[in-house]
C-alpha cells in the first residue's frame, strides 16, 4: 500500500510521518491535485487530499486508471469530490469529519469576540502610543440572538459554547438536532427568520449544489441592521460581493471569514498572494470591521495530529477490511 499526499504544507509533514509510523511508503507533494498532476499518483494506492484539490470526475478517472483505489480528504467537507463518480469507479472515499471540530468552533468564538470587542484596532492603537478608548466600545454577547446555519458537529459545539455566554440560539438545518434543543435551548427556524432575527450569524455548512451561495443578496437584505456575519465554513456558501456592498452601505456591521478569495476559488494555504485581478479580498481586508484569515480555524497541533491519525487509521481499516465509519456514502448531508 503506497500513499501520496497532495497539497502538503510543511507544518503537516511531521504529523503525517508520526501517524504513518513507517507502515507505508509515502510521497509528499506541494502541488494540488489537478488534471496536470494526476500522473504523479501512478502506482499509489491511496491519495490523501484537502479542500484545495480538484477531485472532480475527470481527475478521479485519471487517478483510477493509474491504480489509485482509495481517497481520503483531510477535511470534514468533501464538496470538491465527485462522490457519485468515485462510487461508479469503485473508488472508496473517506473524510475526517470530527478531527478539527473543537478547533474550528473555538476559532469561530474567537473571531466573534475579536470583531465585537475591536481587539485588533485596540492593539494597533496601543502600538502607536494611543491609549484612548474612543471608538472601541463593543457589546456583550449575553442575551443576544445568535443564528447558527448548520448544526452538524462544528455547529453543535458552537451552540454549546454560546449557550454558556447566555445567548439566545436559533438555528437552521435540514436535519434538526433534538439534543441541542433539549440541552441548549436551540430553536430551529427557517433561514429567512434566522436572518431577520439574529444579531450574529455564524455559518457551519458544507458546500454542495444546495448550499452554494446559500447566503445570497436577498437573505443579506433581510438581515437586521448592524448584524455580524461570520463564516468559518466554505467561501462560496456566501455571496461575497453582496456582503461587501452591505458593509460599505452600513447595513452589516461586522464580517469575519476564515478563508481567502483567490481568482481560482482556491484557498492559498501556502501564503500565496491572490491573483492580481481579484480585488475583492483587498477591498474587504481594508475595512476596519472585517477580519479575514487564511483558513486557519483547524490549524491547532491537536487537530493536525487528529487529522493525520484518522487518515492513516482509515487506510488501516481499508487494508484489513474492517468497517470504516469515515467512509462517505452517496447520501450527502451538507453539514460540518
Amino acid at each position: 500500500m503506497k500513499v501520496i499526499i497532495y497539497s502538503t504544507k510543511s507544518f503537516e509533514r511531521e504529523y503525517f510521518l508520526n501517524a504513518n509510523a513507517g507502515m507505508y511508503p509515502v510521497m509528499f507533494l506541494k502541488q494540488t491535485l489537478t488534471a496536470e498532476t494526476c500522473h504523479l499518483a501512478k502506482g499509489y494506492d491511496v491519495a490523501i487530499i484537502c479542500t484545495e484539490d480538484d477531485a472532480s470526475a475527470k481527475q478521479l478517472e485519471m487517478l483510477r486508471q493509474n491504480g489509485t483505489k482509495f481517497m481520503v480528504t483531510r477535511a470534514a467537507d468533501y464538496g470538491n469530490i465527485d462522490i457519485k463518480r468515485a462510487h461508479e469507479l469503485k473508488m472508496k472515499v473517506a473524510n475526517v469529519a470530527s478531527a478539527s471540530t473543537n478547533a474550528t468552533a473555538e476559532f469561530t468564538i474567537a473571531m466573534i469576540l475579536t470583531l465585537n470587542r475591536k481587539i485588533i484596532a485596540a492593539s494597533k492603537q496601543v502600538a502607536n502610543a494611543d491609549f484612548s478608548a474612543e471608538g472601541l466600545a463593543g457589546f456583550e454577547l449575553y442575551n443576544k440572538t445568535v443564528g447558527i446555519v448548520g448544526t452538524g458537529k462544528t455547529g453543535a459545539v458552537v451552540a454549546k459554547i454560546l449557550h454558556a455566554f447566555g445567548c439566545r440560539l436559533v438555528a437552521y438545518d435540514p436535519y434538526p438536532d433534538i439534543e441541542l434543543t433539549r440541552s441548549y435551548h436551540v430553536n430551529y427556524v427557517g433561514l429567512e427568520q434566522l436572518c431577520a432575527t439574529s444579531d450574529i450569524i455564524t455559518i457551519h455548512t458544507a458546500i454542495n449544489p444546495s448550499t452554494k451561495y446559500l447566503i445570497d443578496e436577498g437573505l443579506i437584505d433581510e438581515m437586521k441592521p448592524g448584524v455580524m456575519l461570520v463564516n468559518t465554513a466554505r467561501g462560496s456558501v456566501v455571496n461575497i460581493p453582496a456582503v461587501y456592498q452591505a458593509l460599505k452601505h452600513g447595513r452589516m456591521a461586522y464580517f469575519g471569514a476564515d478563508l481567502c478569495f483567490g481568482g481560482n476559488g482556491r484557498l492559498p494555504f501556502n501564503g500565496a498572494r491572490p491573483v492580481p485581478e481579484d480585488e475583492l479580498l483587498g477591498s474587504l481586508s481594508k475595512l476596519p470591521n472585517v477580519i479575514i484569515t487564511p483558513h486557519i480555524a483547524q490549524a491547532t497541533t491537536d487537530a493536525l495530529a487528529n487529522v493525520a491519525n484518522i487518515c492513516f487509521g482509515t487506510i488501516n481499516n481499508w487494508l484489513s477490511n474492517h468497517s470504516n465509519q469515515n467512509e462517505i456514502s452517496l447520501k450527502e448531508r451538507g453539514r460540518l
